[in-house]
């Protein structure tokens, strides 16, 4: 297979429903049980979600990156830290490392686990929005506040 024909919103599509199936019934799982008040399942959650949200937005990122490099008269734009997109940016990062609270401050389990679903979701959300939805050039890709 040739990165043309992986790197595609198609292959996004098929990578958010395969690692995401997995990763629901997960969630499921852990609400209809126990699961979700204890250490375990926010460890759980916090691999399943993490090979989630990590291989889809990077995905996303490598078909950005290749159709930039591969189309004419691209400008690369470089925000400073300063810029409010690139604040929101941060933050958007920033908020995805919130499963991990739990296990070093006295914050409880269920609370991370619901905390970082609700995470896992947004990202999901977005990560369908920006290949679906939004018709983004590469240029404004990178300028786009809502990736890693």
């Amino acid at each position: 297979m040739t990165k043309q024909r992986f790197l595609t919103v198609h292959w996004n599509n098929i990578l958010s429903v395969g690692l995401g199936t997995p990763t629901l019934i997960y969630i499921i799982f852990a609400f209809s049980t126990s699961l979700w008040l204890e250490r375990e399942g926010l460890i759980g959650l916090g691999i399943f979600g993490a090979l989630f949200c990590i291989i889809i937005e990077l995905h996303t990122a490598t078909r950005f990156a290749w159709l930039k490099k591969n189309s004419a008269n691209t400008i690369s734009v470089r925000q400073g830290y300063a810029h409010p997109l690139a604040l929101i940016r941060l933050a958007y990062n920033a908020v995805f490392w919130v499963f991990l609270l739990p296990l070093v401050t006295t914050i409880d389990y269920g609370i991370g686990f619901v905390a970082f679903t609700i995470v896992i979701f947004v990202r999901f959300a977005l990560s369908l929005y920006t290949n679906n939805v939004a018709d983004l050039t590469p240029v404004q890709f990178d300028r786009y506040p809502f990736r890693i």
